[in-house]
């Protein structure tokens, strides 16, 4: 595992998160040029991991299953939309290539994994619920920049996604610290502190507890306020610190999977 496989996860899982959270948006408030512009930036960042990867020690599967996502992530950009049942077969397809794909790049990351790591479903949950925060998160975001774009844009759009974010942030956040219970049940006192603040791993777990997801928790409050009074601007605004905190959080999440066998 290297840092050329990391900046995949982070792509692919920010390209797949973003592709789904498209469908729960009515394209009659949104419009046809939401879809088109970030279904084809989907495509992008998803294209992008696949360049990013290159000739990587991974199945020939995975890429495979990236150049599918690509054609399904771009084809649901052209049609969303317009006709639904033009657009929904594309946006099936594309879901079921996005899981294909993060399923099947799990499978030898957790076979060279070391005994006393998670088992599968835990390492599958932790990559799923990475994409989606992400994924969501940038959706939040984005929509309420849209607000620049078609002034007359219903609220409720903006309020259904950072519903999303905010319980996706709720479930990474149970999941997260039931990781760390894991890594610190059965430790002293003293145990625990030389663990956490006495190097690495510690000081990484640390660092993706309070920054991934105490941080954005705490801005939560924040978000729905400004959201009810429906100021949109000062929304969008703490939601671009959200990003970034939600970023650095799944960065490090991914960063202790993959070096460490570490699920939170």
């Amino acid at each position: 595992m290297d840092v050329r496989h990391l900046t995949f996860l982070l792509l692919f899982y920010l390209a797949s998160g973003f592709f789904i959270s498209m469908g729960v948006l009515r394209a009659s408030e949104v419009g046809r040029r939401y879809y088109l512009y970030h279904g084809l930036g989907a495509a992008v960042l998803a294209l992008g991991s696949w360049l990013v990867l290159g000739n990587h020690e991974v199945i020939p599967y995975v890429e495979k299953g990236l150049l599918w996502s690509v054609v399904f992530y771009t084809g649901y950009a052209l049609t969303a939309g317009g006709r639904w049942w033009l657009s929904t077969p594309f946006y099936i397809f594309g879901l079921f290539s996005s899981l294909y794909v993060i399923i099947a790049d799990l499978v030898p990351t957790v076979a060279h994994a070391s005994p006393a790591s998670p088992d599968f479903s835990l390492f599958f949950s932790n990559a799923l619920l990475s994409a989606l925060l992400l994924g969501f998160t940038m959706a939040a975001m984005i929509v309420g920049h849209w607000y620049l774009v078609q002034p007359k844009l219903s609220i409720a759009e903006l309020r259904r996604t950072t519903l999303i974010f905010i319980g996706l942030l709720f479930v990474r956040f149970a999941f997260g610290s039931y990781g760390l219970w894991t890594l610190t049940s059965g430790k002293g006192e003293m145990e625990i502190y030389r663990y956490l603040l006495g190097g690495y791993p510690g000081l990484f777990i640390v660092m993706r507890w309070f920054w991934g997801l105490v941080g954005p928790l705490v801005l939560c409050y924040f978000i729905w306020s400004t959201v009810r009074i429906r100021s949109t601007q000062s929304a969008t605004g703490i939601l671009y610190v959200a990003v970034v905190c939600v970023l650095a959080g799944e960065i490090l999440s991914q960063y202790l999977a993959l070096f460490h066998g570490i699920v939170m």
